[in-house]
């Protein structure tokens, strides 16, 4: 039975890869993830076939670290404290309710969370995945990350951001009924509406409960992003 595995020089171009995505301190957080993200899924999903468990663990692995010094030095090269971390990006959960990396809604990938189909070669064969054409291999994901959500402009990271801010800063408190609820379960409310010409700032958004949100004028009225 023969097994396929990474090889080393494989392994050594995807952390020269992110070692290069981290070489700037001074970006948003969101976009650093997405950028980092798409390698992680990428490489992944071009070993999707082999036996690769151990690799994609010490991987995992070694790309918190580096995510998490990235993130020390951020603010111009300054030493950021461990409990602002924590308390900024190690909050949140990941949808296997897992603390991990993240800031809004945006999370740090994991590979062993990839899908992956173990191939060998056992006696009599079957198609090698790497020697055929029937299988769609790609180092990076298909679609590539938009110009405006790469600059930090789009929508989305807007709201996330405002929302993670207002966590921060608040807490995860409902800010209309005061009950305290996990942190996935506050939602940030449009004080004016989008259709209002409404922004996604934090002085345009509140923390409220599903329950609370339902209550409000414009609930709904918000273009959905």
């Amino acid at each position: 039975m023969l097994y396929v595995t990474p090889t080393e020089k494989s392994v050594e171009r995807y952390k020269e890869k992110i070692h290069d995505l981290l070489a700037e301190p001074n970006i948003n957080v969101v976009n650093k993830l997405q950028a980092v993200n798409r390698v992680i899924r990428g490489w992944a999903r071009y070993y999707q076939y082999v036996q690769s468990s151990w690799v994609r663990q010490k991987l995992d692995h070694w790309t918190y670290e580096a995510f998490w010094k990235w993130l020390h030095r951020k603010k111009h090269g300054g030493y950021v404290g461990k409990k602002e971390l924590y308390d900024k990006y190690l909050t949140q959960r990941n949808h296997r309710g897992m603390k991990t990396l993240g800031y809004g809604q945006v999370f740090l990938a994991r590979m062993n969370d990839i899908a992956h189909k173990q191939y060998y070669s056992p006696k009599g064969g079957i198609p090698n995945p790497y020697l055929t054409d029937d299988v769609d291999l790609a180092m990076t994901e298909e679609n590539p990350i938009a110009p405006e959500t790469w600059n930090g402009t789009s929508a989305q990271n807007k709201y996330a951001i405002a929302r993670q801010d207002l966590l921060v800063s608040l807490g995860p408190i409902c800010q209309m009924c005061k009950q305290t609820f996990l942190p996935e379960q506050l939602q940030a409310h449009h004080i004016q509406s989008q259709k209002e010409g409404g922004k996604h700032g934090t002085s345009n958004l509140q923390l409220l409960c599903h329950a609370c949100h339902t209550t409000t004028e414009n609930y709904g009225t918000s273009q959905k992003i």
